[in-house]
């Protein structure tokens, strides 16, 4: 509903920020590397899905390089905390 927040605000280089409702059924498609961005505060209850995709070789890359939750910006026990949770 109109109103209740949750809008995705995108910041276009050189232009005046967009906002984009957050209407059911509507998706939103850009490049999150280039494209400055934000979720507003939402004041009920919202659902988002986010899908990261990677070209062959930003694929190659990331899984060339060692992943450790410290390299994440996580600490240990914040991951073995979100592992636990996922696992109920």
């Amino acid at each position: 509903r109109e109103g209740m927040g949750g809008e995705l605000r995108l910041h276009p280089m050189g232009e005046t920020s967009i906002d984009i409702a957050p209407v059911a059924g509507r998706a939103a498609f850009f490049g999150a590397a280039s494209m400055r961005h934000e979720v507003l505060p939402a004041w009920s209850r919202r659902r988002a899905l986010t899908v990261w995709y990677f070209d062959r070789n930003e694929r190659l890359e990331a899984v060339s390089r060692p992943r450790s939750a410290a390299a994440d910006g996580l600490a240990h026990s914040d991951e073995t905390v979100a592992r636990s949770y996922l696992r109920r």
